[in-house]
Protein backbone atom coordinates (compact mmCIF):
# COMPACT_ATOMS: atom_id res chain seq x y z
CA UNK A 1 0.00 0.00 0.00
CA UNK A 2 2.96 2.32 0.50
CA UNK A 3 3.82 2.08 -3.21
CA UNK A 4 0.23 2.96 -4.15
CA UNK A 5 0.31 5.93 -1.78
CA UNK A 6 3.53 7.22 -3.32
CA UNK A 7 2.09 6.72 -6.83
CA UNK A 8 -1.04 8.71 -6.00
CA UNK A 9 0.94 11.49 -4.28
CA UNK A 10 3.42 11.85 -7.14
CA UNK A 11 0.70 11.90 -9.79
CA UNK A 12 -1.06 14.57 -7.70
CA UNK A 13 2.16 16.58 -7.65
CA UNK A 14 2.44 16.25 -11.43
CA UNK A 15 -1.14 17.42 -11.92
CA UNK A 16 -0.62 20.32 -9.49
CA UNK A 17 2.56 21.40 -11.30
CA UNK A 18 0.73 21.24 -14.63
CA UNK A 19 -1.99 23.60 -13.37
CA UNK A 20 0.58 25.80 -11.61
CA UNK A 21 2.53 26.16 -14.84
CA UNK A 22 -0.55 27.09 -16.85
CA UNK A 23 -1.76 29.69 -14.32
CA UNK A 24 1.52 31.56 -13.68
CA UNK A 25 3.65 33.59 -16.01
CA UNK A 26 7.20 32.26 -16.05
CA UNK A 27 10.26 32.74 -18.16
CA UNK A 28 10.75 30.21 -20.89
CA UNK A 29 13.67 28.62 -19.06
CA UNK A 30 11.61 28.24 -15.87
CA UNK A 31 8.75 26.76 -17.91
CA UNK A 32 11.16 24.22 -19.40
CA UNK A 33 12.44 23.20 -15.96
CA UNK A 34 8.85 22.87 -14.75
CA UNK A 35 8.08 20.55 -17.67
CA UNK A 36 11.03 18.38 -16.68
CA UNK A 37 9.76 18.22 -13.08
CA UNK A 38 6.27 17.30 -14.31
CA UNK A 39 7.60 14.47 -16.49
CA UNK A 40 9.81 13.21 -13.65
CA UNK A 41 6.95 13.11 -11.17
CA UNK A 42 4.69 11.26 -13.60
CA UNK A 43 7.41 8.68 -14.40
CA UNK A 44 8.12 8.10 -10.70
CA UNK A 45 4.40 7.72 -10.10
CA UNK A 46 4.27 5.13 -12.90
CA UNK A 47 7.17 3.19 -11.40
CA UNK A 48 5.63 3.17 -7.91
CA UNK A 49 2.32 1.96 -9.39
CA UNK A 50 4.19 -0.84 -11.17
CA UNK A 51 5.95 -1.79 -7.92
CA UNK A 52 2.55 -1.89 -6.21
CA UNK A 53 0.99 -4.19 -8.81
CA UNK A 54 3.99 -6.52 -8.87
CA UNK A 55 4.33 -6.73 -5.08
CA UNK A 56 0.60 -7.46 -4.65
CA UNK A 57 0.55 -9.95 -7.52
CA UNK A 58 -2.53 -8.25 -8.94
CA UNK A 59 -1.61 -8.14 -12.60
CA UNK A 60 -5.13 -8.73 -13.95
CA UNK A 61 -6.55 -7.31 -17.17
CA UNK A 62 -7.89 -4.10 -15.66
CA UNK A 63 -4.66 -3.34 -13.83
CA UNK A 64 -2.58 -4.00 -16.96
CA UNK A 65 -4.90 -1.73 -18.96
CA UNK A 66 -4.31 1.09 -16.46
CA UNK A 67 -0.55 0.46 -16.54
CA UNK A 68 -0.38 0.62 -20.34
CA UNK A 69 -2.61 3.71 -20.56
CA UNK A 70 -0.45 5.44 -17.96
CA UNK A 71 2.68 4.36 -19.87
CA UNK A 72 1.31 5.89 -23.07
CA UNK A 73 0.43 9.09 -21.22
CA UNK A 74 3.96 9.28 -19.77
CA UNK A 75 5.49 8.81 -23.21
CA UNK A 76 3.39 11.71 -24.55
CA UNK A 77 4.38 13.93 -21.61
CA UNK A 78 8.05 13.07 -22.14
CA UNK A 79 7.84 13.87 -25.86
CA UNK A 80 6.34 17.27 -25.04
CA UNK A 81 9.42 18.15 -22.96
CA UNK A 82 11.76 19.76 -25.47
CA UNK A 83 15.18 21.09 -24.43
CA UNK A 84 15.45 23.47 -27.38
CA UNK A 85 12.12 25.13 -26.60
CA UNK A 86 13.40 28.14 -24.70
CA UNK A 87 15.58 30.98 -25.86
CA UNK A 88 18.16 32.59 -23.66
CA UNK A 89 17.40 36.19 -22.87
CA UNK A 90 20.07 38.76 -23.51
CA UNK A 91 22.68 36.33 -24.83
CA UNK A 92 24.01 35.83 -28.31
CA UNK A 93 23.08 32.58 -30.01
CA UNK A 94 25.87 29.98 -30.02
CA UNK A 95 28.03 29.78 -33.12
CA UNK A 96 27.97 26.34 -34.75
Amino acid sequence: MVFLGFAVCLSGVGIYLTFFQSKNEMTSKARQKMRVHIATSFWLSFLFFDFFTISRGSLNFLCMLVVFLFLGFNILVTISVNDKDYETEGEDPPIN
